[in-house]
């Protein structure tokens, strides 16, 4: 959320060649009104957030359904970008979090209590605490902390409110926004 819009990640996720766009909603209406695409890039587009004035995206790749070739989750990239969506740094994640992802990537990702970066991956019923280095292209795994939800999404309540998830297997049901 970000001035009266929700943001969205989305992507073809599990066609090739991926594709991705972050797709924006009237927060009050759920009217959609707008977009950005960004084709074919660097990935599947899994989760997007805003923080200080930029935007951080993490663009996955996998081993299984889905995997480009010559690519695999060590590929994943979390990618800062300006209020523009011009490219500005990009990091990966580091080889012992990427094995636990076991074949998949971050599903979800979101800035929390103190500006801290949490991330979950596809299916672990945990939340990684992850800060970004002073140089170099790898980020640091800081933490992890248990969950009651398996990966996916989840949000936090801004300022301070707390933490909310909801997975889709927990739906019961898979569901797909049209507009």
């Amino acid at each position: 959320m970000r001035e009266g819009k929700l943001y969205c990640a989305h992507s073809n996720y599990p066609s090739e060649p991926t594709v991705s766009s972050v797709e924006i909603w009237d927060s009050a209406t759920l009217k959609h009104v707008g977009s950005h695409s960004f084709g074919h890039f660097v990935g599947s587009l899994t989760w997007v957030d805003f923080k200080d004035g930029f935007w951080y995206a993490c663009f996955a790749q996998y081993a299984k359904a889905g995997a480009e070739p010559g690519k695999d989750p060590s590929f994943t990239e979390v990618i800062k970008f300006d209020d523009q969506w011009r490219r500005l740094e990009g990091w990966v994640f580091p080889a012992a979090l990427v094995a636990k992802f076991r074949g998949n990537s971050s599903s979800g990702g979101g800035f929390g209590p103190e500006g801290q970066l949490f991330i979950t991956g596809h299916d672990a019923r945990e939340l990684y605490q992850i800060a970004f280095p002073e140089a170099g292209s790898e980020l640091i795994w800081t933490g992890t902390l248990p969950t009651t939800f398996p990966g996916q999404a989840f949000a936090w309540q801004h300022p301070g409110q707390g933490f909310s998830s909801r997975s889709i297997a927990e739906s019961g049901r898979w569901w797909r926004a049209g507009w």
